[in-house]
C-alpha cells in the first residue's frame, strides 16, 4: 500500500504507526508536500507507484477545507475536489479526504462526530476535550 499525504509532518507520523500494529502489512508512506495542490498530489502518487515492482493499492490523502477570504470558494474547492476524484479515479487510486482537516481522525478516536465543524480551530476545540495538551503536528498516536 502507499499513502500520498499532502502533509510533511502529523499524517505521515499517523501512519506510521499502522506498520507497528501488524507487521504483515507493506505501508510507503510519501510526503508529497502538495499543500491543497491535488494534482500535484496524484502526480506524486504516479510517480511513487511507478517505482513500485509489484501490485499496490494507492491512497492519496488530503484534506477539504476551504480559504474563506477566497470568494465563492466552496464552489472553487467543490470544483477542484470533483476533478481530483475523476484524476485519481483514472490512475486506479483511493481517496481518503479529512473534512475539514486531518485533526478529525483523531478526534474520531474518541467520538462519534457528524457535526459540521467549519475549520481546524473548530477541530481543536473539540479535540482538546479529549488531548488536553494537543497542538498541531503532535504525535498523539499513543493517546489514541
Amino acid at each position: 500500500m502507499i499513502i500520498v499525504c499532502e502533509g510533511e509532518k502529523i499524517e505521515p507520523i499517523y501512519f506510521k504507526h499502522f506498520k507497528s500494529r501488524n507487521k504483515l502489512i507493506s505501508i510507503k508512506i510519501v510526503k508529497s508536500a502538495a499543500g491543497k495542490d491535488y494534482d500535484a498530489l496524484i502526480r506524486k502518487a504516479v510517480e511513487e507507484k511507478a517505482n513500485i515492482e509489484s501490485s499496490c493499492t494507492v491512497w492519496c490523502v488530503s484534506d477539504v477545507d476551504v480559504d474563506h477570504n477566497t470568494p465563492d470558494n466552496q464552489f472553487v474547492r467543490n470544483t477542484q475536489l470533483k476533478k481530483y476524484y475523476e484524476d485519481a479515479k483514472r490512475n486506479g487510486f483511493e481517496i481518503a479526504l479529512s473534512n475539514p482537516c486531518f485533526e478529525v481522525w483523531f478526534l474520531l478516536h474518541f467520538i462519534c462526530s457528524t457535526g459540521q465543524m467549519k475549520n481546524y480551530y473548530e477541530v481543536r476545540k473539540k479535540l482538546v476535550e479529549y488531548l488536553l495538551d494537543y497542538h498541531k503536528n503532535s504525535n498523539v498516536y499513543g493517546q489514541l
